[in-house]
């Protein structure tokens, strides 16, 4: 029997990994520290929670039995009953002003069809004029026109029943008729105020009056807002509403409203300490008791209380808007903010500080009590709002007591906060220490291996790879030193295989950049001076080399070979597969004065022997008899040409189709003719320019092309082509290029001989 010794055993038992090692140290101080910290969080949070919650309870009890019980007993039934009298009472004034509007339209429509002048005319006011009833003109009021006259003749009759109606309603400011002949009779007492400063009648045109607008639309009596007076300046309501005869509008009438009467009515019910308002259906103040405080009003002045952001008040003006009747409550602080009430169970769940925050807005805080009820003939309210810190003194006197109550409560709370405060510090301060040593041990005999490796793998930089380990062991240390080891070597032999690579791409890049050049050369450059003509090609590759090509050369004196193909595929394939088909296709054109169907179909034949790639081209060909201006052409299911006719806009000019070259080797190609007016535009392209791609994946397409065409430089085609790319740049923004972009263009003369050079390029 063998025995094992203590090193033997050492050896079979399982590493202990770093991981491992921290794991059960930090789990340890964990439990412990977590265990400790949860009693003593428990037990001062319980008592302080317990002592804040009967602080509020108490809080809400006194304020409530004490103070707001027997005041709300005292006050509620009395003002809400207040309330709904005076808006009753302005209701009915307001109804009586409608009454007086509509007997002086009845009156109206009876004179009219009665067509019976009165004895004398109502006349305008003059500087020493006592009469209660006079008329204004309008700007064009023509009283030498027989029937103004006759109309102005007929209504003065209105004289008896209006001067009747303002003796009988000293609260209106002014009655009057305006009539769609272009005059207004009004009875008040204020024809001075209608006096001009040189001595003469005012003219009013009523037509343009909102009160006037207002009426015709609504075809029934209607209130304003409180407007300012044309002639005084006052604030004014008007009731207005248009009068009819057989179907005929006759005009509007109306009667003003002093504000100032209406504020009697506020002014009758004032209390200290409340304010009074009447607001709109919008919830704008339409005229107040006060003019300070958030429900004031200062003369000329314009207020909507949506904008005070209350919420209780929003709620207010929601339910008066609806012709409600009832009474709200609600706190502002001293900053001006609605109070948020809480309760008990609320407040429990808050921090010390939101409590403290919420009772230091409560001592400054103000309470009010809003009575609302409707004015329904015109669609406003009365608020009756109540500050009732300042209507009983007993009451603040409660208040002050409970407050004062509440603060040396709150300081007990608050020292007592201090002393569990100060108590939790040192402990923490204690278990820190604990845990400094704790971790200061356990990371010396955990870190030397790390701190070696460290050492180790700072000084792998530049040329030096070498990296070697001599601990021993099976923990995360050891596996990442081996994984180091690992890496550096892959590192050397991928630096080897790079620099290898690297020479051979820049071997293939220089040699690309050869073939971009040689593709370049064998595109034309230069056009010779041409006055019947100009002309202006470019092309810009998708890749190193491209696919497509443009050319354009002299088959004699009077005619001109144009050329526009896209090889497909990219790179150097399409490239070699362009120069074969740009050289065949030119030859063909210059020696054997072929049409330009047969001159596709020749060299159709020769790109199929032999195309093992499958490569095709599409083609457009034209040979342009410069004289005249006619072109033979031929498509081989490249893109549709566009063409501007002089004075027109460019279009896509389609044409006949066939196949592309390289496809069939039989196929037979249809010839066209195009007459080329002077002053007419040609513009071959390839697909490049109306399917460029921007980074959402949307096409250029051929309707941008050519709304960025018409908008170019007229009679300039490198402009033309400048102006198309610079659009297209903006439009696909840092996509990248997919496609190779050719563009040629002719601008046609003619004998009238306005052509230049303008040469061509390949970028």
């Amino acid at each position: 029997m063998v025995l094992k010794t203590k090193t033997d055993k050492k050896k079979e038992q399982k590493p202990q990994t770093i991981a491992m090692r921290i794991f059960r140290v930090m789990l340890a101080l964990t439990i412990i520290l977590t265990m400790f910290f949860s009693v003593v969080n428990a037990v001062y949070t319980f008592r302080v929670r317990a002592m804040q919650a009967e602080l509020i309870l108490s809080m809400t009890q006194n304020v409530h039995n004490g103070i707001l019980e027997p005041l709300h007993q005292i006050t509620d039934e009395t003002t809400m009953t207040a309330t709904e009298g005076n808006a009753k009472a302005i209701n009915r004034f307001f109804t009586t002003c409608q009454s007086t509007v509509e007997m002086l339209g009845i009156a109206a429509e009876r004179v009219y069809k009665a067509d019976e002048p009165a004895k004398q005319d109502i006349m305008l006011p003059t500087m020493d004029s006592k009469d209660t009833i006079y008329r204004l003109n309008a700007k064009g009021f023509d009283i030498t026109n027989s029937e103004s006259r006759h109309v102005l003749e007929v209504m003065s009759r209105l004289r008896n029943v209006m001067e009747a109606n303002y003796q009988t309603n000293q609260d209106a400011a002014s009655i009057y008729f305006a009539s769609t002949a272009g005059f207004t009779i009004i009875a008040d007492n204020q024809a001075a105020a209608a006096i001009d400063e040189h001595g003469s009648a005012m003219t009013f045109d009523a037509e343009s009056r909102d009160w006037y607008i207002a009426a015709v639309e609504a075809g029934e009596p209607v209130f304003s807002s409180v407007k300012t007076d044309y002639f005084t300046g006052e604030g004014m309501v008007t009731c207005s509403m248009p009068v009819y005869a057989g179907g005929k509008l006759l005009g509007v009438a109306a009667i003003d409203i002093r504000m100032s009467t209406l504020n009697d009515y506020l002014s009758t019910n004032s209390v200290k300490g409340a304010v009074i308002t009447l607001v709109d259906g919008e919830g704008n103040v339409e005229l107040s008791s006060s003019e300070a405080g958030l429900f004031g009003l200062k003369p000329d002045e314009q207020k909507n209380l949506y904008d005070c952001g209350l919420p209780t008040l929003n709620k207010i003006l929601e339910n008066a808007a609806k012709g409600e009747t009832g009474k709200e409550t609600y706190t502002l602080s001293a900053n001006g903010e609605e109070l948020t009430e809480y309760k008990v169970e609320d407040l429990k769940k808050m921090s010390q500080e939101e409590v403290d925050a919420y009772v230091e807005e409560a001592l400054d805080s103000t309470n009010y009590e809003v009575y609302y009820a409707p004015i329904p003939l015109v669609g406003w309210s009365t608020l009756f709002v109540a500050d009732y810190s300042e209507l009983n003194a007993q009451s603040q006197k409660m208040i002050t007591d409970f407050l004062t109550e509440t603060t040396e409560q709150l300081k007990s709370t608050n020292q007592f906060l201090v002393r569990a405060i100060i108590v939790i510090l040192i402990v923490f301060g204690v278990l820190v220490l604990v845990l400094y040593f704790i971790a200061k041990l356990v990371s010396k005999r955990l870190s030397e291996p790390i701190e070696e490796l460290t050492d180790k793998v700072q000084c792998i930089s530049g040329d030096n790879l070498d990296f070697t380990w001599d601990r021993t062991g099976t923990d995360e240390t050891a596996v990442l030193a081996q994984s180091f080891s690992d890496m550096t070597k892959k590192i050397r032999q991928y630096i080897e295989d790079l620099t290898t690579v690297t020479a051979e791409k820049e071997r293939i890049s220089a040699e690309l950049d050869v073939a971009r050049r040689i593709q370049a050369d064998m595109l034309p450059l230069d056009f010779p001076d041409q006055k019947e003509l100009k002309l202006y090609a470019s092309m810009t590759p998708a890749k190193e080399v491209g696919g497509d090509f443009y050319d354009f050369f002299f088959i004699d004196e009077d005619h001109l070979g144009l050329v526009m193909a896209d090889v497909s595929g990219k790179g150097v394939p399409a490239a070699l597969f362009m120069v074969i088909a740009k050289t065949l296709i030119k030859n063909l054109a210059v020696s054997e004065n072929k049409g330009a169907a047969e001159i596709l179909s020749m060299a159709n034949k020769l790109l199929c022997e032999g195309n093992e790639e499958m490569l095709f081209v599409t083609v457009w060909i034209g040979i342009l008899t410069i004289s005249t201006g006619e072109m033979d052409c031929a498509n081989a299911g490249h893109e549709y040409p566009i063409i501007k006719r002089l004075g027109e806009t460019y279009q896509v000019y389609e044409d006949k189709h066939a196949v592309p070259l390289a496809v069939v080797e039989t196929v037979k190609f249809k010839e066209y003719q195009m007459t080329l007016q002077p002053g007419d535009v040609l513009v071959l392209y390839t697909d490049g320019f109306p399917e460029s791609t921007n980074e959402e994946e949307e096409l250029f397409s051929l309707e941008r092309m050519l709304t960025a065409m018409n908008a170019a430089p007229k009679d300039d085609p490198k402009a033309l082509d400048d102006h198309v790319r610079e659009e297209i740049a903006a439009f696909i923004g840092t996509a990248v290029q997919f496609d190779d972009m050719t563009m040629l263009t002719l601008c046609y003369y003619g004998n009238n001989g306005e052509g230049n050079d303008h040469g061509a390029e390949t970028e």
